[in-house]
């Protein structure tokens, strides 16, 4: 025996048990005839049956749930069943936990999986057959025994063992299956590198670390995430007392040599030496390490390592004579140049840096020697043409004794960069340079001061709760950009950035070109800039672009007002609100106050993971939403001088957009329309499409834009408008708007401006109108018939009539007559037809010259959009009849109540359920897996 999987059968009148003796890590359960056993869903049926009638309701599931089978048109029915589908996936995950852990807990030696089902699709491992077999966490595992592949396990993490199913064996080859169990006292030690998202843990009798990190996580099928993962397993070596945290310290220090000694004989290769002594000394201080370590009999390669780690660990104190004192320790290849050359100039011994530094590295440490030793021509050579922080804080240096301000300027650029402490040391020292470096110093402690105050709120999760998915109506207008050969295109710089002006577009380029396109008129460059735009934003006196470190306020015209320059510039995302500027500098976020002609900073914010800020924005007066990763926060800027965090939030969806009070987040093709206030609160979501991205529309407060659609929200609900491109193709812009009198969209190539094709969206609601009267006509006597003589059965009998499933698609429509079920039972048999003529593609007029290839493309393109049309347009008026229907038909069959459902070819849709007229008695669909006892209820 290998899994154990339970599902619903598919009619869903049972719950059935199906057996493998082969293991399959996403096994099936979708055959009723290879089943071992079933268990009767009655009573979850009884209730399921109460909800659809409305007789009683639930409300609607929070966070995450499974994807039902149908949905109700009625909102308060949908919520209803969705809650109840949850129950039962979450009775299916309780019986399949008490299976493995209790009551086959000891019946196997390999590892037996018992999965789970709702959808008859693949099945979801939740617990194995073991005492401990649940919860389960997906792991990945590196051994190095094993080679450069990994195995991915799962684990039980409770109290204090870790239990791990191997159920294809160890290593990345099949293997025999294995369990595995340790404790914490079998911990030797385990080490967290949060950068890498992984533990490297030593167990006794091991020869090396075991590396754990999150497996495939599946929290789409309600398992845990990645992070959940990783959080459970850094609990877990946290709770044994030897955990260290990105190379930090152990919870057992050493108290003494003997102590020392102790632990590294638990780490027996050098590398493993030097890492230890290494995180001993961040925590202890190198001098204090080496007084425990300096008795010690060591291997020399250790020792030397050991020296080496000890030295860089001093020159990062700025203890310069200790970092000498361990180099000279050293000798060969040991004795690394750059650390004696660093710690020589932290001393200031000018001479010895000559001696020691290279001449095509440390050119830094050069040219402040040679300075300081009068041979000042020499030594701006070394640095004239250098642009990293070392080196422009050595030529500012240099540049002091002629030209304070450049010096002043060069050295601003230089912070902006990182200087490294054995010259800021020097730095220190100029008078004419400390009001700078003190800037620079209070704007550091500014940013951790943040950093701390945002760490001190508690990282929430982000509910979203279950958001109303809103109906996407199809396109009724399709704009085009000009077809154009492929010998067309023209080679142009790449388009880095662009804002929508009231008057057209600014767009900037890959070679820092700024140009202005203007609404039906030709473009017109505005300026050029020595570095690359990174961001453009609009603010009441203009246009701030950043280019390179430097922050540029813009007239209408595009010529410069007022200039910013790093520390406070920033490289990612900008936005504003009123005179109020934020811009992204890597981790930061730099807050200004831009007047008519200046631009003033104010202060910074960061957020505590330390991640590069992705999104920004405003979502009123006074307040910031800002993303980093899957970080979210938000901050008080009233006053933007002390900005104040409020919340912060974990593992949130990516930040899309901003509004007042408002935030829309993606996650793959959805999009979340989130309220913001002292719980945020998303009731709606639209599907859009791959890597969303903000669009603007006179049509539509908000809108999106994805492969080929722009899709506009309008409320509770939201249409499409399809784009095309130059090559017939759906458009895949990086900023889009459709305005009243023209439509633009920037690709990475270039500006397109958008223009309607002719699609007569009234003569295709005409053609499938048309068919409606025959149709419903055909539907009335079949209605009527089934209604009277019931519908077939499967011994030859026929029942009474339960229900009707209609749908209509490109040349037919078909009614499945159904007996008496619950809607999650509907069928497929019983399936009339009525042909007629389909509305069809649009044949070419007689004599056409053969399309291009972008033309061909471009009608491919239409009919796509004429078919969602038509399909819409089909779907309106299925559910128009159904309605009709069900007043039509209640009261008048003799089964107690008639569905009517609407198939989509997407989804079932139930659009009523009725009262039959009919009471308990025979003939009830439900009567064969059950017994002929108990009347379900629903004859």
């Amino acid at each position: 025996m290998r899994t154990i999987v339970l599902a619903p059968t598919p009619d869903r009148l049972r719950l059935g048990v199906w057996l493998g003796v082969e293991w399959a890590s996403y096994p099936y359960a979708d055959d009723p005839s290879e089943a071992a056993g079933f268990v009767s869903l009655t009573p979850w049926l009884d209730t399921l049956d109460t909800l659809a009638r409305g007789e009683r309701s639930l409300p609607a599931p929070r966070g995450w749930a499974p994807t039902p089978p149908l949905q109700f048109e009625d909102a308060t029915r949908d919520a209803s069943f969705r809650a109840w589908w949850l129950e039962l996936h979450r009775a299916l995950v309780a019986s399949a936990i008490e299976l493995g852990t209790q009551r086959l807990a000891g019946r196997f030696h390999q590892p037996v999986g018992v999965f789970v089902s709702t959808d008859a699709s693949e099945a979801q491992l939740v617990a194995f057959c073991h005492p401990r077999g649940a919860p389960l966490w997906p792991l990945r595992e590196h051994r190095k025994e094993h080679g450069y592949g990994s195995a991915y396990p799962h684990a039980s993490l409770e109290g204090d063992q870790l239990v791990i199913f191997y159920p294809e064996g160890e290593g990345d080859e099949e293997g025999p299956p294995s369990i595995r169990t340790w404790t914490h006292a079998q911990v030797v030690r385990a080490h967290e590198v949060r950068d890498e998202h992984e533990l490297a843990v030593r167990f006794e009798g091991e020869d090396f670390d075991v590396t754990f990190s999150p497996g495939h996580t599946h929290p789409e099928a309600g398992g845990p995430g990645h992070h959940d993962t990783l959080a459970a397993l850094s609990a877990f070596f946290a709770a044994s007392g030897k955990l260290e945290v990105d190379g930090g310290a152990s919870t057992r220090l050493p108290s003494d040599a003997a102590a020392l000694a102790a632990a590294l004989a638990e780490r027996p290769q050098p590398q493993e030496q030097l890492d230890f002594v290494t995180s001993l000394s961040r925590a202890l201080g190198s001098e204090r390490v080496w007084a425990l370590i300096s008795g010690l009999e060591l291997p020399a390669q250790t020792r030397a390592a050991i020296h080496r780690e000890l030295a860089t660990t001093a020159l990062d104190a700025s203890d310069w004579a200790s970092a000498l004192a361990h180099v000279g320790l050293l000798s060969g290849k040991d004795r690394w140049s750059w650390v004696e050359a660093r710690a020589l100039t932290g001393l200031g011994r000018w001479e010895d840096v000559l001696r020691v530094a290279k001449e095509d590295d440390e050119h830094a440490e050069r040219a402040l020697a040679l300075g300081s030793l009068g041979r000042v021509g020499e030594a701006l050579a070394l640095v004239a043409d250098r642009t990293d922080g070392n080196a422009l804080a050595a030529r500012a240096l240099l540049e002091l004794r002629s030209d304070a301000p450049k010096a002043s300027a060069t050295l601003r650029e230089a912070l902006a960069d990182g200087v490294r402490g054995h010259l800021l040391a020097h730095v220190g020292a100029a008078r004419e340079l400390l009001p700078v470096l003190r800037t620079h110093q209070a704007f550091e402690a500014a940013v951790r001061a943040s950093r701390e105050a945002c760490q001190r709120l508690p990282a929430e999760e982000l509910e979203l709760g279950e958001a109303r998915a809103l109906p996407v109506e199809p396109a009724t207008r399709v704009l085009a950009a000009p077809l154009e050969g492929d010998d067309e295109a023209e080679e142009a710089p790449r388009l880095r950035t662009a804002l929508e002006r009231p008057d057209g577009w600014w767009v900037a380029d890959a070679k820092g070109a700024l140009f202005e396109h203007p609404a039906g008129g030709d473009a017109r460059r505005l300026a050029t800039f020595p570095s690359e735009i990174d961001g453009l934003a609009a603010v009441p006196a203009g246009v701030v672009a950043s280019a390179g470190s430097t922050l540029v306020l813009l007239d209408a015209a595009g010529q410069p007002r007022a200039t910013v320059h790093s520390p406070s510039a920033g490289d990612g995302p900008m936005a504003a609100y009123g005179t109020l500027l934020a811009c992204a500098s890597g981790a930061i976020v730099n807050l200004y106050r831009v007047d008519d002609a200046a631009l003033v900073w104010l202060a910074p914010l960061a957020l505590p993971c330390g991640r590069r800020i992705s999104q920004l924005g405003f979502t009123g007066a006074g307040r910031l939403l800002v993303a980093a990763g899957a970080n979210l926060a938000l901050f008080d800027v009233i006053e933007p001088s002390r900005p104040v965090p409020l919340r912060q939030w974990k593992n949130a969806p990516e930040l899309l957009h901003t509004g007042e009070g408002t935030a829309a987040l993606t996650d793959d093709e959805w999009v979340w329309l989130v309220e913001l206030g002292d719980t945020p609160r998303c009731t709606r979501k639209v599907h859009v499409g791959p890597s969303p991205l903000v669009a603007t529309s006179d049509a539509a407060p908000l809108a999106f834009a994805a492969r080929g659609r722009v899709v506009e929200v309008l409320g509770e609900t939201a249409r499409e408008v399809m784009t095309l491109g130059p090559d017939g193709y759906r458009l895949e812009p990086t900023a889009i708007s459709l305005r009243a009198g023209h439509a633009t969209a920037v690709t990475r190539e270039r500006v397109l401006a958008l223009s309607p094709l002719p699609f007569d969206a009234a003569e295709l609601r005409a053609r499938v109108a048309a068919h409606v009267p025959r149709l419903r006509e055909w539907l009335d006597t079949r209605m009527e018939a089934l209604r009277q003589e019931g519908v077939p059965a499967e011994d030859g009998t026929r029942a009474p009539l339960g229900g009707v499933v209609l749908q209509w698609f490109d040349g037919w429509a078909g009614l499945r007559g159904q007996p008496p079920c619950s809607v999650v039972s509907i069928g497929y048999e019983n399936n009339e037809r009525l042909t007629f003529e389909a509305p069809g593609e649009r044949a070419a007029p007689p004599g056409a010259t053969p399309p291009s290839e972008a033309e061909a493309q471009q009608a491919r393109a239409l009919d796509d959009a004429w078919t969602q049309l038509a399909m819409q347009e089909r779907l309106r008026a299925c559910r128009a009849y159904l309605h009709e229907a069900a007043r039509a038909f209640a009261g008048r069959a003799s089964a107690r109540t008639l569905f009517f459902a609407l198939d989509t070819d997407v989804r079932l849709e139930i659009i009523d359920i009725v009262a039959g007229g009919g009471r308990r008695g025979a003939g009830c669909a439900r009567r064969a897996p059950r017994g002929p006892s108990a009347p379900c209820g629903r004859c």
